[in-house]
């Protein structure tokens, strides 16, 4: 599956906690481009906004989980995207202040997952994996 293919079909899925989210938005492309699932022990173990960010709290983080998640498929993250595909922890700022979300690199800007659907910007990067 292509990038472009895969960004199609994520921006046809609505926002649905653990299943389509900004977690499993990065998660899912791995799992398309044929690697173990990185969110395997961690999915369905929130429905909500406040569930989600209970189970990243308790989890040291979005970049502390991520880096677990792709450890137990054996990814260790690099220091700066090189290509489109590569995923990350990234910054991004919303209406209430600037959070740490996972995104996809499209070569140039950061593709994300948010509550109104699929958003590409520029966005500082935490850590980057590469599929």
């Amino acid at each position: 599956m292509t990038l472009a293919d895969y960004l199609r079909r994520a921006a046809q899925e609505p926002l649905q906690w653990s299943v389509a989210d900004c977690c499993t938005f990065g998660a899912d492309w791995f799992v398309a481009r044929g690697h173990p699932d990185p969110m395997a022990a961690w999915r369905g173990r929130y429905d909500s906004m406040a569930g989600a960010l209970r189970f990243i709290v308790n989890g040291g983080g979005l970049a502390a989980l991520c880096a677990e998640g792709f450890r137990s498929i054996g990814l260790e993250p690099h220091a700066m995207p090189l290509a489109a595909g590569d995923v990350g922890v990234v910054l991004r700022e919303t209406e209430d202040g600037t959070h740490e979300v996972v995104g996809i690199y499209g070569g140039e800007r950061w593709v994300t997952r948010g509550l109104r659907g699929l958003e590409a910007g520029p966005a500082d990067h935490v850590k980057v994996w590469r599929p």
